[in-house]
Order: C-alpha cells, then sequence, then structure tokens
C-alpha cells in the first residue's frame, strides 16, 4: 500500500549517544573503505532518520533487526556498543556490565584502540581519528536547517550517495549477487562507493 512520505522528519538534532551509534557502525561496517566510503554509510543512517518510514533516531535506525550487519555479533563481543540501548531498554549484556548508566555525553570509542596502545600501534589511532573527524562533520553538516545546507550539486553536501537507505558488499553476499531486496519494487541503485553498492527506496513505496 503507497505511503506519503512527502513531507519530511522534523529536522535533525543529533544527541552524542545518536552520535556514538552512527561512529560505530561506519567502524564496524566501512573502516577499511575511504573517507568518502565512511561518508556514505553514515549517509544512509541519516536518510532513514529524514524518511518517515524508518526510526528518526539514529540508535533506533542502526538497531533495527537485520538492517546493519555488525549489530548482529558486535553486543556479543563489545560491552560498550552504542546500539546497546535503545528505546530506552538494555540489552542483557550492556545491563550486565552497566552501559546503560553512562553519561550521555560519553564518547564511544572502537575496543580495538585499547589494543592498539598496548601493542604499539598508533596507525589505528590515527585512523579512528580521521573517521571521527570526518563523521563529526558530515553529521553536523546533515544537522543544519536546509536553507543552510549546499544543493545536492556542491561537493560539499553531505550525502554522497544521492539519497540511498540501503546498500550491500558483494563480498560478502552469497556467490557475490545483490541480495533479493536489490531487487525489489521501488529499489533503486544510486552509485557504488568503494566496495559498496548503493540503493535508494523511491517515495510512495513500502518498505519491506
Amino acid at each position: 500500500m503507497p505511503i506519503d512520505i512527502n513531507t519530511p522528519q522534523d529536522p535533525l538534532d543529533f544527541t552524542q549517544r545518536e552520535l556514538n551509534c552512527i561512529l560505530e557502525a561506519v567502524w564496524y561496517e566501512a573502516r577499511g573503505e575511504s573517507p568518502l566510503g565512511w561518508e556514505a554509510v553514515a549517509a544512509t543512517i541519516i536518510n532513514r532518520m529524514l524518511d518517515k518510514r524508518f526510526p528518526n533516531n539514529a540508535c533506533e535506525v542502526v538497531a533495527e533487526p537485520y538492517q546493519y550487519s555488525y549489530t548482529l555479533y558486535v553486543e556479543r563481543a563489545y560491552a560498550l556498543s552504542a546500539v546497546a540501548t535503545v528505546r530506552g531498554k538494555l540489552s542483557r549484556v550492556a545491563a550486565v556490565l552497566g552501559w546503560g548508566h553512562l553519561s550521555p555525553n560519553y564518547r564511544w570509542e572502537p575496543p580495538q584502540l585499547q589494543q592498539s596502545q598496548q601493542f604499539q600501534r598508533p596507525y589505528l589511532i590515527e585512523h579512528w581519528n580521521k573517521l571521527r573527524t570526518t563523521i563529526e562533520i558530515q553529521v553536523r553538516q546533515a544537522g543544519k536547517p536546509l536553507y543552510l545546507q549546499p544543493s545536492r550539486q556542491s561537493p560539499f553536501h553531505w550525502d554522497p550517495t544521492q539519497g540511498a537507505q540501503f546498500y550491500f558488499n558483494p563480498k560478502k553476499t552469497p556467490n557475490q549477487q545483490p541480495p533479493n531486496w536489490a531487487n525489489g519494487p521501488g529499489m533503486v541503485p544510486t552509485v557504488k562507493i568503494g566496495n559498496h553498492y548503493f540503493y535508494r527506496l523511491e517515495p510512495n513505496y513500502t518498505r519491506f
């Protein structure tokens, strides 16, 4: 059944926790990509927040079941997962380890950074700092009122994916073929950035 999404969500006002969730998603989904690849993955989260068919909270977006693949395993492996709290409910792992009592201003960092310091791998710390700075700038740009944002033709626009809400990496799919959703109704391929192919679900199509 067609739905009306012509009226966008309210203007974005990112909390530190939401920024944590975006950074965590980009780190696990795309840290081996270029800075443009980092921005592209972050843009899919922001584009979903702007679309009434999806939650308008970054943590709820990335924690939706079977959407961002890293969430299937990251909470089992790392205690301080940024997606550990969604809609005020703690995951079992996070509740046991006290994640929910952290300050709202807590700034997430990859657990691998502690290992980097221990084994003296400064390049990983430098990589993280570059990724974090890139995404923080992008998020600040996306949070501005629309009239202050560059046009989509501008190289400084925060979205390099042309409005995509979905992507896949053929290296991680069976037989390196597109997943079934990529051929679904209303799904339009937009760009390829690095290893990821991006898709936009057109207006008035119900999301799967």
